[in-house]
């Protein structure tokens, strides 16, 4: 993959996935998915035999002393020049909450529902915006998000706020009812994914910072995502919450075949 050195090169880019990697988690009461990005990085870089067909260019943000209102500037100026470069954006994290400065930037530009992957249904209340709260903060802005694989206990989310528990996928897990229930809860043609990694369950995937026990197998997500890939417009997506500190080794591997399968995908997006 070219790195890009410059945001001015993303003019010379047309209707191509930049890949932004963005080593942040000051948003995280638990440090370490900051690493994830330069994680798999440097592991594509180190085994030539990789490749990929649709994501061929990469931008790092810089994070400097982990300021948090300076990084949501950066990340939301970034995402205002790859999206008026007619490019679209696949982030890699870095903690659930740069989810936040992406997808309201993107709301500037498009309509769309946010689809999100996750164990955690990331709706608490809290006076700033978190991992854990920054549903809450863009059930203000966004009219439909739809958090498919929670199995958190939660007693009250904002109406616009759709939770599809993990029971309803992995009791219904054939591949007609997985695509029924995407197409009964997504309504708009349009969507953001963003995909938090502990959807999967721990056996698959132990390199999260908050794990819960019964969640997806890694055939159902890859699944999951070629059904939005091929029946939806994905605007931009993102891939967040790996932690290398907790577990490194399997998880890293899983994390590079999902870019893998995402990037195979990528060939079913809609030109606009």
């Amino acid at each position: 993959m070219k790195k890009i050195k410059s945001p001015i090169e993303f003019k010379s880019i047309k209707r191509e996935f930049i890949l932004l990697n963005i080593p942040f988690d000051s948003n995280s009461r638990i440090p370490g998915a900051k690493i994830s990005p330069s994680s798999i990085l440097n592991y594509i870089h180190h085994n030539k035999a990789l490749y990929f067909d649709n994501l061929n260019f990469y931008y790092n943000l810089s994070v400097l002393n982990n300021r948090i209102d300076l990084t949501f500037f950066n990340v939301e100026d970034i995402s205002k020049k790859i999206l008026s470069s007619n490019n679209k954006i696949f982030m890699i994290g870095g903690d659930h909450s740069l989810t936040y400065p992406i997808v309201k930037t993107l709301n500037e530009f498009s309509k769309f529902t946010l689809v999100v992957l996750d164990a955690h249904h990331d709706s608490h209340v809290s006076p700033t915006i978190k991992n854990w709260s920054f549903i809450r903060n863009l059930s203000s802005i966004i009219n439909e998000i739809v958090i498919i694989g929670n199995r958190e206990h939660y007693t009250e989310k904002p109406t616009n706020v759709n939770i599809i528990e993990i029971e309803k996928i992995l009791l219904d897990s054939k591949s007609k009812d997985i695509q029924d229930i995407l197409f009964n809860n997504i309504s708009n043609r349009n969507i953001y994914l963003s995909i938090d990694i502990d959807v999967l369950d721990p056996a698959y995937f132990p390199g999260v910072s908050y794990p819960l026990i019964g969640g997806l197998d890694y055939i159902t997500l890859k699944y999951t995502i070629s059904l939005l890939f091929r029946h939806y417009n994905v605007l931009s997506l993102d891939l967040v919450e790996f932690n290398p500190m907790i577990e490194e080794k399997l998880s890293t591997t899983v994390m590079i075949q999902l870019i893998q399968h995402i990037d195979r995908s990528i060939k079913y997006v809609q030109v606009e």
